[in-house]
């Protein structure tokens, strides 16, 4: 964009207007009294982002993470006894954090699609004969968990000691070879 006072409208603006354009805004006492200037702070309230909707942009954001559907992931065997062994050390009212794949059943699809959810909260309940960890209200298939997580629950190498055990047994075991 060429500059505008060099261009034909600013030109003729500045001809018509020329005698006023540098001038000081007219204030009598009377004026300013009727509508003082207002502080800085306020203008720049005038100025802030209007949102007349609380809760709209969390909303769009949860919209957003359910229009965006991804293929379940099949986790390896040692991916399912890590998990296992995690959800062995879950007891009832403890704060876990889970990550689980729910699948849209509004589309059907095959490989099955939807979205993995992280969801924080206590462990109300945890049935192995239905298979099933309860989170709050959410009912949480065990075949749906990916990860769980939460204060007290350790990687079992660490739950059972084994991990330093087996370290140093291969270390002594690599020494004696040598």
């Amino acid at each position: 964009m060429e500059n505008y006072k060099n261009s034909k409208i600013g030109r003729e603006t500045v001809q018509k207007y020329g005698d006023i354009l540098e001038m000081e805004r007219p204030q009598t006492e009377e004026s300013l009294r009727k509508h003082p200037r207002m502080t800085l702070q306020n203008r720049a309230k005038i100025f802030s982002p209007f949102s007349p909707l609380r809760g709209y942009d969390e909303q769009l954001a949860a919209e957003k993470q359910r229009t965006e559907r991804v293929a379940k992931r099949i986790l390896t065997e040692e991916e399912i006894s890590a998990l296992s062994d995690r959800l062995m050390q879950v007891t009832k009212g403890m704060t876990i954090t889970v990550r689980y794949f729910k699948e849209d059943t509004a589309h059907p699809e095959v490989p099955a699609v939807g979205n993995y959810i992280t969801l924080t909260g206590k462990a109300d309940r945890i049935d192995p004969v239905f298979r099933t960890l309860q989170v709050g209200d959410i009912v949480v298939p065990f075949e749906d968990l990916v990860e769980v997580s939460g204060e007290g629950i350790m990687d079992i190498d660490a739950y059972l000691g084994t991990g330093l055990f087996y370290q140093q047994l291969f270390r002594d075991v690599g020494e004696r070879q040598e």
